[in-house]
């Protein structure tokens, strides 16, 4: 992934490869399997000894649907954070925005991804935020290889398609608090699942 969006011609892509690439180094491998680690057979091997947790998503919505998702946080520095991201077969992960700049890079599986016409300025009063009637601004199909860039504060969600997804992410932006994460009321991209 690194090499690949050091290639990019989007100078914030370029810049998510330099900051991967400061972390990728030789690991010991882990040869626990955490117990919140996506079923066997769900990912490639190799991904299953990192360390996973329940996701956001699930603890922050509490939606039942959204309850075998798992993060992990592969590395957090300053202004940088990668992690990956577990969803089972036909998940709809739903629209959010957040202040920093986020990169996915899809390693398994397929989807459809949303980004609505908001974002790039700063938040205004968190009600204003929560109020806020974004429209989808692009839908596009991803498989493996393919990454995309969402904007601070933009909205993005995604349904994955027949098989379970894999992706890697990265955040570069103000990672102190809680990020600004929020979830959106009106979730603009569920008529476009339909």
């Amino acid at each position: 992934a690194a090499h690949q969006w050091l290639q990019a011609e989007d100078q914030v892509v370029q810049l998510f490869g330099k900051k991967m690439k400061l972390f990728l180094r030789p690991r010991d491998l882990i040869r626990q399997v955490p117990e919140a680690a996506p079923p066997q057979g769900k990912i490639s091997a190799e991904f299953r000894g990192c360390p996973w947790y329940p996701s956001l998503a699930y603890t922050n919505c509490m939606d039942p649907k959204l309850k075998p998702l798992r993060d992990c946080i592969l590395y957090e520095e300053g202004d940088t954070m990668f992690g990956m991201f577990f969803a089972p077969a036909g998940t709809y992960y739903p629209a959010h925005r957040h202040q920093p700049w986020e990169i996915y890079h899809m390693i398994e599986g397929e989807g459809l991804f949303f980004l609505g016409d908001d974002g790039g300025e700063p938040a205004q009063a968190l009600a204003e935020v929560d109020q806020m009637e974004a429209k989808p601004l692009s839908i596009f199909s991803n498989g493996p290889g393919c990454f995309w860039l969402h904007r601070p504060y933009q909205s993005h969600g995604m349904q994955l398609l027949d098989r379970p997804a894999l992706i890697l992410w990265g955040w570069i932006g103000d990672l102190s608090g809680d990020y600004d994460l929020r979830y959106l009321e009106k979730d603009i991209f569920l008529q476009c699942c339909k």
